[in-house]
């Protein structure tokens, strides 16, 4: 009796660890400086962006962080909704699964988190694997996506 409490305490305990630490990292984000990224960023155009976009059946976003070795997979599907750009996100955990608005510029993208974060994802043309990327040393972790 008591073990099967100790098992349930520690996937309640894992689960909220995971939780905060998503929360931690997406939020940081946040601080990427956009005069920085646009300064090394492809203006394509905001049609051109929502095109390649809404052209794929879905994304793969592959998440790298800096300071600790863990990687992870999230996929992102691209929807136009009534003008309306939205992004449905399937993370590995339930919890991490959830759809927000994208705003496109005419050098990538800026959505939501399931948790908050602001997201900037960047056009890189030359990139055929991972067209999509965040750009900035202050950030704690990478994220790129490519086709699925």
């Amino acid at each position: 009796m008591k073990k099967r409490s100790f098992n349930k305490l520690l996937v309640i305990f894992i689960r909220v660890t995971f939780t905060f630490i998503s929360i931690l990292f997406l939020s940081s984000m946040y601080t990427i400086s956009n005069s920085y990224a646009q300064e090394k960023t492809v203006n394509i155009g905001a049609d051109k962006i929502k095109a390649i976009l809404l052209k794929q059946n879905g994304w793969v976003g592959e998440w790298n962080s800096k300071g600790w070795v863990q990687q992870w997979l999230t996929d992102f599907v691209f929807e136009d909704r009534k003008k309306k750009i939205i992004v449905k996100i399937h993370g590995i955990e339930p919890e991490n699964r959830c759809e927000r608005m994208v705003k496109i510029n005419s050098d990538g993208f800026r959505m939501t988190g399931c948790y908050a974060g602001i997201v900037d994802l960047f056009y890189d043309p030359n990139d055929n694997r991972y067209p999509f990327k965040t750009k900035g040393d202050n950030l704690e972790c990478d994220l790129k996506i490519k086709v699925k």
